[in-house]
């Protein structure tokens, strides 16, 4: 049997760890590298991610990753304070996909620790986590970052998705996070949202259940659900555009639930209401928009702080709520009435 010896003279057979292998940027050598051995770690996430088996979990140590497309079936991760993965290429996938960009098969694993994964391409379509087929993806991490989409879930037709960011779910030119024609079950959780150019929400179809402290878009609706069917549940407590609504819905069978919120517009006359519904909504029983103990902000110069473009429209309100400016006279709520108070800011 071969006896390597590290750099401080340990025998990589002194420090057995199971189905466990290590990734250590500064100190790892892929060729060396044994499965199951602390003293020899892998240089490389993808070639610890080649070399690992189902069932077992790759460590990964502190330094900054240059690399994507990290999800083998079975094989899960675990990454120290101060992991970080920094794509800088141009090629399309996402760092946790599932497309065909990716893995393109579904998989059953879990990503943990405290992780930080961006994406810097300008180029190519690159997301943190692209869920587009079945099984169980669990992550947990600290901060997302893209320039593309940053989480984006689409044509999954089952599967359970699970995203816990204790930080912030960024995209400088996309969507936070965009949800389409995906009927799985998603939870995502993040302190924030935010995205300079699309949405931090956009749904086109599908099912997701967001928890976070603040959506926040730099120059469009905060919440944009256009299309499709499904349901949204929004637990988040300050949804906010700088420039635009607060909140988009164009759909016409999507139901939208959001829970205890601020929900508040930075836009002009046109354009600075909190709510404003383009889509025929009125004849549908039960309302597809359930607001529960929230509040409208439209901005100062705006006309109404809820207002339905296309036609009258049934809102639900739970728990009560109150807006700055009165709604327009084409929406009628259920269940309840929503105080004017200029006031509230």
């Amino acid at each position: 049997m071969i006896r390597i010896k590290n750099a401080a003279g340990i025998l990589s057979t002194d420090v057995p760890t199971g189905r466990v292998l290590w990734v250590d940027q500064l100190n790892g050598v892929d060729k060396l590298a044994m499965r199951g051995r602390l003293t020899i770690p892998f240089k490389t996430l993808t070639g610890a991610k080649d070399a690992a088996s189902s069932g077992d979990t790759i460590m990964v140590l502190p330094g900054t990753y240059d690399e994507k497309n990290l999800l083998k079936d079975g094989v899960n991760w675990h990454f120290f304070r101060g992991a970080n993965v920094v794509y800088s290429g141009n090629e399309a996938g996402g760092i946790f996909d599932t497309s065909e960009d990716g893995s393109d098969a579904a998989v059953d694993c879990s990503v943990t620790g405290h992780g930080e994964f961006s994406l810097l391409n300008s180029t190519g379509s690159g997301h943190v986590v692209h869920f587009a087929t079945g099984e169980q993806l669990v992550i947990e991490a600290d901060t997302f970052l893209s320039h593309d989409d940053c989480v984006k879930v689409s044509g999954a037709s089952s599967g359970l998705l699970r995203i816990r960011v204790a930080g912030i779910i960024n995209s400088t030119n996309g969507n936070g996070i965009y949800v389409a024609n995906s009927n799985n079950s998603a939870r995502i959780e993040a302190d924030s949202v935010h995205a300079s150019s699309g949405s931090a929400l956009r749904i086109v179809g599908g099912n997701v259940h967001v928890i976070a402290s603040l959506l926040r878009s730099g120059s469009t609706a905060a919440v944009n659900v256009q299309s499709g069917s499904g349901l949204a549940t929004l637990d988040v407590l300050e949804i906010v555009s700088d420039t635009y609504i607060g909140i988009l819905y164009a759909a016409t069978n999507a139901t939208l639930h959001v829970i205890n919120a601020r929900i508040k517009a930075g836009g002009s006359v046109t354009y600075g209401r909190a709510i404003d519904i383009r889509s025929d909504i009125s004849a549908v029983a039960p309302a597809l928009i359930k607001l529960t103990g929230c509040v409208l902000v439209a901005s100062g110069d705006a006309d109404t702080s809820i207002e339905t473009v296309a036609s009258p429209a049934q809102v639900q309100l739970n728990g009560g709520g109150a807006t700055n400016l009165a709604p327009s006279g084409g929406i009628t709520f259920i269940g309840g009435s929503m105080p004017n108070d200029a006031a509230i800011s």
